[in-house]
């Protein structure tokens, strides 16, 4: 794994934010489990001629931070962001997600008013910065893969160490027949989906490479997201046969009421005529 993770870096370092020499670069870890990566990113900037700035967050910290956030910090993160900016020439931000719920129970307000409060700064820092975003591998995203955890470790640095400059090269034959495509039909088990592509701009999304690289692990999960997907249509599928059914049985119940009706109707004049 330590060789995959120096290929990983080199990558992250030369390509996908092109580091030059002289520049300020900031890594941003939310979690210390990130370490062998920090490490090495760590060489690779300042094998590039670079300067290397580490920060490391916990996911915990973070959400009492939140909790006990005021207006005040909200505009003292919002100076430090600014003042970032100014600092550092290109970011590599590192996620490892051990608890998606942590923050469930932070008040959406305080989360509302601190995006509304950096959010000129963030604009600064994606628009203007170079960045890449990635997911260091961990538990819960084997345990969602289905995986055990070493060797969807292996997968995911697989997929985040592919040749993205052989993926933009091979993506092109599709970009061209997308481009003159019409109808798309979709087939597969309890899936049959037809729609229309035609005018739709047609971008060849080559992950990896400066602010797109953030999305260098979307393709080992991929699969799976399929798979999610086509049970989610067969779930919708039969939820509508369902509704049919019950629309059908509800009908039928409100023409033998009519007819009950009918029949007590008849059945009081009969009795009236007496």
């Amino acid at each position: 794994m330590e060789n995959k993770l120096k290929e990983l870096s080199d990558i992250l370092v030369n390509y996908s934010i092109h580091v030059e020499k002289g520049e300020k670069v900031l890594i941003n870890s939310f979690s210390i489990k990130a370490k062998p990566l920090i490490v090495e990113l760590v060489k690779s900037v300042t094998k590039a001629g670079a300067i290397p700035f580490v920060r490391i967050e916990d996911q915990e910290i973070n959400r009492v931070l939140l909790e006990n956030t005021t207006i005040d910090r909200m505009n003292e993160v919002n100076r430090q962001l600014e003042q970032d900016n100014e600092n550092f020439d290109s970011y590599i931000r590192i996620r490892h997600t051990e608890n998606e719920y942590e923050s469930k129970y932070v008040d959406p307000q305080i989360k509302k008013d601190l995006g509304r409060i950096t959010m000129n700064a963030n604009e600064v820092r994606v628009n203007k910065r170079k960045w890449v975003l990635l997911n260091y591998p961990s538990l819960i995203d084997a345990y969602k893969a289905s995986m055990p955890t070493e060797e969807f470790t292996r997968y995911a640095l697989d997929a985040m160490t592919y040749d993205y400059k052989k993926m933009e090269k091979d993506l092109q034959p599709l970009k061209e027949l997308m481009e003159k495509t019409d109808k798309v039909h979709i087939v597969g088990p309890n899936t049959d989906l037809t729609f229309s592509i035609k005018d739709i701009p047609v971008i060849a999304f080559s992950v990896g490479e400066e602010e797109l690289a953030g999305m260098e692990n979307v393709i080992f999960l991929m699969e799976k997201y399929i798979q999610h997907l086509l049970k989610i249509v067969l779930m919708v599928e039969l939820h509508i046969i369902l509704l049919v059914h019950i629309m059908v049985i509800s009908l039928e119940i409100l023409v033998c009421f009519l007819k009950m009706v009918k029949l007590l109707k008849l059945h009081v004049m009969e009795i009236m005529m007496l």
